[in-house]
C-alpha cells in the first residue's frame, strides 16, 4: 500500500515541498502511521497558519476512522474504533499487539503486557533481518582437490553456519585432467562431513572444474 502526502510551505519567496511516502505490506502498521500523519498534519497546521495543506490530505482527514476487532482480557471479541481500542490499551496499561494469521475482515488485535510488546517486536525485528540476510546472500566457496582435511573441514564448518540460515554455498574444486577421482573423493568428504546439515545440488563438471551447491537438508530441489 502506498500513501503519498504533498505539504507546501511558503518561505518568502521560496515554495518548499515534502513528499512523504508510506510502503508497507502491513495493515495494521499502515493504519498507525496513517493516524499519526494525520494528527501530526492536522496540528502543525494549526500552530502554522502560513502552510497549505494539499487537498488530497484535508480529505484523507475527513475520512471514517478505521474499524479493528480487539481480544480483550477474558478472551472477547469485540468491534471497535482504533483510536477506542489504543484508549482502552492506555487506561490499562496495556500495548495492541497485531495478529497476523486471522480470518477477520479487519485487522484483529490482542492485548498484551508491555513485555509481550516488546518480545514481539523483537522476533519481527529477527524475523525480518534473517529474511534479509536470506534474500541477498549466496556463499561462494573454492578448493583444489589437493585440499587437506583439516584446511577443508574448517571451511565446511563456516559452511554449517550458513545452512543453519538458510544460505546456501556455491563450491569449486579444481583439479587437474587426470585428477577428476581426487575431485570425486573431496565431494565424498564434503558429502560425508554435512550429511545430516545439507546436501548437494546441481553437480556439473567441465573444464576441470566440479561445481555444485550446497543446499539445507530440509530444502526442496
Amino acid at each position: 500500500m502506498l500513501l503519498r502526502i504533498s505539504v507546501s510551505m511558503s518561505c518568502g519567496r521560496k515554495a518548499l515541498y515534502l513528499v512523504l511516502q508510506l510502503k508497507t505490506p502491513s495493515k495494521t502498521l499502515c493504519f498507525q502511521r496513517i493516524l499519526v500523519l494525520q494528527r501530526t498534519i492536522a496540528s502543525t497546521a494549526e500552530k502554522f497558519k502560513h502552510i497549505k495543506i494539499a487537498q488530497e490530505v484535508v480529505d484523507s482527514l475527513k475520512t471514517e476512522p478505521i474499524s479493528v476487532d480487539v481480544v480483550l482480557e477474558h478472551g472477547k471479541i469485540v468491534t471497535m474504533k482504533l483510536y477506542q481500542a489504543e484508549k482502552y490499551a492506555k487506561t490499562r496499561d496495556l500495548k495492541l499487539m497485531p495478529i497476523k494469521e486471522h480470518n477477520r475482515p479487519i485487522q484483529l488485535f490482542k492485548l498484551v503486557t508491555g513485555s509481550e510488546f516488546f518480545k514481539y517486536e523483537m522476533e519481527q525485528k529477527h524475523a525480518k533481518k534473517a529474511e534479509q540476510e536470506t534474500k541477498h546472500h549466496e556463499k561462494r566457496m573454492n578448493i583444489t582437490c589437493k585440499i587437506e582435511d583439516h584446511d577443508l573441514y574448517a571451511k565446511l564448518n563456516q559452511v554449517k553456519k550458513w545452512l543453519t540460515k538458510n544460505i546456501k554455498t556455491e563450491v569449486t574444486i579444481s583439479f587437474r585432467s587426470n585428477e577428476e577421482d581426487k575431485a570425486e573423493s573431496t565431494l565424498s568428504r564434503i558429502e560425508q562431513y554435512l550429511k545430516s546439515e545439507g546436501k548437494i545440488h546441481q553437480k556439473r563438471v567441465k573444464n576441470n572444474l566440479m561445481k555444485f551447491f550446497i543446499i539445507p537438508a530440509s530444502s526442496e530441489k
